[in-house]
């Protein structure tokens, strides 16, 4: 079973899912807004007898001068842009963590995209973007790929550039957030 996990139904619509997906071995959950909803249903969904992937799809921010918009994307490295606990660690990475989910999460895609999830909507610049190498801002796949890998289950990331992550982000994401659905489609296919 390959459970592709979304944060809101209106990014991947149920019915135009499984209308167009590519076998009846892919089911769809929503996670709902957030790291904290999207590790919790990635551990679950992952502890499901039979899972063998986790896919996550939804929309993301555009933060560098990469010509990303409008296209379905995906990430090379996904980290937390809003772990701050320094000085103990620094910025994106857990403090006291050993394992390599600590900080960034590689998913060696050779695509040079890094995604930072957080748990906040972007709509300003911050001056890390442009130090950590972030491209695109989202909220949920660290959670989702950090308890994919320590479930030892596959995991795969597709982000749909919505917005430009500015002050009209929120406007722009409801005007685009329903676009990407039908390239993430044709990607599983």
């Amino acid at each position: 079973m390959i459970w592709v996990l979304v944060a809101l139904e209106n990014e991947l619509p149920k019915n135009f899912f499984y209308d167009n997906r590519p076998e009846a071995n892919y089911q769809i959950s929503y996670t709902g807004v957030g790291k904290v909803n999207a590790a919790i249903s990635a551990m679950r969904h992952g502890k499901l007898v039979g899972c063998t992937k986790i896919i996550n799809y939804g929309t993301a921010g555009i933060v560098s001068k990469k010509d990303l918009i409008g296209k379905l994307v995906k990430p090379d490295v996904i980290l937390q842009r809003d772990m701050l606990a320094e000085p103990q660690a620094p910025r994106g990475v857990t403090p006291f963590e050993k394992d390599d989910t600590a900080g960034p999460i590689m998913l060696d895609t050779n695509t040079n995209i890094t995604l930072g999830t957080g748990d906040s909507f972007v709509m300003d610049h911050d001056p890390w973007f442009e130090y950590a190498n972030v491209d695109l801002v989202d909220m949920e796949a660290y959670a989702i790929a950090k308890a994919a890998k320590n479930l030892g289950i596959p995991f795969e990331c597709y982000k749909y550039v919505s917005d430009f992550a500015d002050e009209n982000a929120a406007e722009t994401w409801q005007e685009n957030v329903d676009k990407g659905a039908a390239a993430f489609m044709e990607q599983l296919n």
